[in-house]
């Protein structure tokens, strides 16, 4: 419940998204898979968990919990820009960027807190939407891919 408090403050105080904007929507992420560069680690690719957006204009804020690759939690708090490049049939393609301040647990061993910029590019067609963000390579590990799916609704 605490961390319901904590997602709902986080919305309220980002003052992104003004309240009846003609611009404004919600959207739900849906956290499914992701693809590391390291293939030799037990890594878990089920990346199962729910996330908000809430879009003014082409900005957004999110919040994000998920399942992670070292079978623990993570949670994520952040703001982005999501700017559409084509459109093709119907289709929206977009590239974003998100800066997102990450908690990531490790099960056993405690949990590592950092800010992360994370790139992703995105195809809509309507409401539904499939997602690929990158998490860049550092020192420790390769990049990782992963995947979600988004639905846009009007919320106002």
């Amino acid at each position: 419940m605490r961390n319901v408090w904590r997602v709902l403050l986080f919305f309220a105080v980002s003052g992104l998204v003004p309240a009846f904007a003609a611009d404004n929507h919600i959207a739900v992420d849906f956290w499914g898979l992701s693809y590391h560069g390291n293939r030799d680690r037990n890594y878990n690719e089920q990346n199962w968990g729910l996330g908000l957006r809430a879009y003014h204009g082409k900005w957004f804020v999110a919040a994000d919990r998920m399942k992670n690759s070292s079978r623990g939690q993570t949670t994520a708090f952040g703001v982005g820009y999501e700017y559409p490049f084509a459109n093709v049939r119907g289709y929206v393609f977009s590239v974003a960027a998100e800066v997102a301040r990450v908690n990531y647990e490790f099960p056993g061993r405690g949990t590592a807190h950092g800010t992360l910029i994370i790139p992703f590019l995105s195809v809509r067609k309507d409401a539904l939407g499939g997602n690929v963000a990158l998490i860049p390579p550092n020192g420790r590990r390769k990049a990782i891919l992963l995947f979600s799916a988004t639905y846009h609704f009007k919320a106002f």
